[in-house]
C-alpha cells in the first residue's frame, strides 16, 4: 500500500475506508465497534504478529449532556434560592463540580447515564529473530468521533476563555446560596418554604439579593454557551482521529517485515476507543500497563507511549510536554527524542504545552513516559475540530505523511539507543 503510494495519499485512503465503514463512532456506538473490528483485520492483514481486543464501559450519553446538566443545576439552584436555600447551595456546588470534573477529565456524573462497551484493539510487533524486547513502545491514537461542538469548532482554544464567565456566574451563584443559606440559620429565616419571607428579593432586596439579581442577568449567556456547546449531531471525526489511526497502520505497514523490525523494542500499535467518552480506553489501558510493569509481567522492562491526534493538517507538529488540563506533565525522555527524530526526519515540530489532550495523558499521569502530536494548523484548534465538516475530502495528506516520517525515525532511534542496554 504505502510503497506504492505517498504516505500521505495512503494515509488518507485509510481513513475513507474507515468512513465508509462507518462515518461516525462515538464512544460506545455500533459505528465505533464497526470501526475497530474493520481496524482490528486490516492490522492482522498488515501483519500484526497477534490483534488483542480489550473491552471496557463507558458511560457515553454524558458527554451529549454534560453542559446541559451544568446549566439545569445552575436554574434550580436560582430558583430555590427563594424557597429552599440549602437545595439552592447544594445544586450550584453541583453545576460547579460537573463542570470542574469534566474540563479536567474525572469521572463524576457519568454514572447516571447508561454504560455501553467499547475496546481497545491492540497490534503487536514483536522484535527480529525473537529476541527479547527491552521497551514497549505503544505508538497510538483513538478511532472514536465526537459529537459536534457548534461554539468550540468555531474558538477553538479560545473558547476556554469564553468559559471563564459561565464558571465564574456559578461560583458566584454558589456562594450567593451560601451565604443565604447561612443568614437564614443565624436569623431565624426559614430553611425552606413558600410565604411571604421566603420572596422578599422581589419585595425588599437586600445586599445580598442585589449580588444575587446580578449573577441572574448572567443566565442568557451562561444558557447560549450551556446549550450550544454541544449538539446532537455526531461527526466523522476524519481528522480527529482517523488521521492518526493512519499514521498507525502505515507505521504497522512497514515495521511489521521482517526486515525492518527493530531490535529492541516490541511495538503496540493501538486504535485507542472512547477517548472522545473520556479517555476511557486510554486509562483502562494505562492501569493495566502500570499493573503490569509494577509485577514485571509486560515483557519488557520500561514503557513508552506517544499519541498521533489530529494531524492531518498543514503546518507544524505540536509534541506536547505537558497537557494541563488533562493533569499531566510529560517526563522529558520522549518528547526531547521526538525533537531530535523531528530534525533527522526534517519535520518541522513546536515542543511545548498542549492546551487539548491526547490518550497520552492517562499514561503519563501513571508515571509511564509519553506524549502526544497534535497540528494545529493555522488555527486555535486542530482543523474542523468537532465540526460536521471533519470529514475526509477536508483532510490534509502532508500531515499524515510527515507524522509517518516522524514515526519511523522516531521508532529506529528509540531502537538504536538501547542496542547494548540490559
Amino acid at each position: 500500500m504505502a510503497d506504492e503510494l505517498t504516505a500521505g495519499v495512503a494515509g488518507k485512503q485509510l481513513v475513507e475506508e474507515i468512513c465508509r465503514v462507518a462515518w461516525t463512532r462515538l464512544p460506545g456506538s455500533d459505528g465505533e465497534k464497526r470501526a475497530q473490528a474493520f481496524i482490528g483485520d486490516k492490522m492482522k492483514a498488515l501483519g500484526a504478529d497477534n490483534v488483542e481486543v480489550q473491552t471496557f464501559t463507558v458511560h457515553a450519553g454524558f458527554f451529549r449532556w454534560w453542559p446541559v446538566i451544568s446549566i439545569l443545576l445552575f436554574y434550580a439552584s436560582l430558583v430555590m434560592y427563594h424557597v429552599f436555600p440549602l437545595g439552592s447551595l447544594v445544586t450550584a456546588v453541583l453545576a460547579i463540580a460537573n463542570v470542574f470534573f469534566k474540563l479536567f477529565s474525572f469521572e463524576f456524573l457519568d454514572i447516571l447515564f447508561k454504560a455501553k462497551l467499547s475496546s481497545n484493539t491492540i497490534a503487536r510487533v514483536a522484535p527480529q529473530d525473537g529476541r527479547p524486547a527491552k521497551r514497549v513502545l505503544v505508538i497510538g491514537g483513538h478511532a472514536d468521533s465526537n459529537y459536534e461542538y457548534p461554539i468550540g469548532s468555531r474558538f477553538g482554544t479560545k473558547l476556554i476563555p469564553l468559559l471563564i464567565p459561565v464558571f465564574v456566574s456559578m461560583v458566584a451563584g454558589a456562594l450567593v446560596a451560601a451565604i443565604k443559606f447561612g443568614m437564614s440559620l443565624a436569623s431565624g429565616w426559614f430553611v425552606a418554604g413558600v410565604d411571604a419571607t421566603a420572596w422578599r428579593a422581589f419585595t425588599a432586596p437586600g445586599w445580598l439579593d442585589v449580588l444575587y439579581f446580578v449573577v441572574l442577568a448572567m443566565v442568557p449567556y451562561d444558557s447560549w454557551m450551556g446549550f450550544r456547546m454541544v449538539s446532537s449531531n455526531p461527526v466523522p471525526g476524519a481528522n480527529d482521529n482517523l488521521s492518526g489511526i493512519a499514521v498507525i497502520l502505515l507505521l504497522l505497514e512497514r515495521f511489521a517485515k521482517p526486515k525492518e523490525r527493530p531490535r529492541n523494542v516490541e511495538l503496540w500499535l493501538v486504535s485507542f476507543g472512547s477517548e472522545e467518552g473520556g479517555m476511557k480506553g486510554s486509562k483502562y489501558m494505562s492501569k493495566l500497563a502500570r499493573e503490569a510493569l509494577a509485577a514485571g509481567k509486560l515483557g519488557a522492562p520500561s514503557m513508552w507511549v506517544v499519541n498521533f491526534d489530529s494531524i492531518a493538517a498543514k503546518g507544524p507538529m505540536l509534541v506536547a510536554t505537558k497537557e494541563p488540563l488533562y493533569r499531566c506533565t510529560y517526563v522529558p525522555e520522549v518528547y526531547t527524542q521526538m525533537e531530535a527524530s523531528a530534525r533527522k526526519a526534517g519535520v518541522d515540530v513546536i515542543v511545548k504545552s498542549l492546551a487539548a489532550g491526547t490518550d497520552s495523558a492517562p499514561f503519563g499521569r501513571a508515571g509511564i513516559p509519553a506524549t502526544g502530536i497534535v497540528c494545529m494548523g493555522k488555527g486555535h484548534s486542530p482543523a474542523n475540530w468537532h465540526s460536521l465538516d471533519d470529514t475526509p475530502a477536508n483532510i490534509e495528506p502532508a500531515g499524515i505523511e510527515h507524522c509517518v516520517k516522524l514515526g519511523v525515525q522516531f521508532i529506529r532511534d528509540v531502537d538504536a539507543s538501547l542496542d547494548g542496554a540490559n
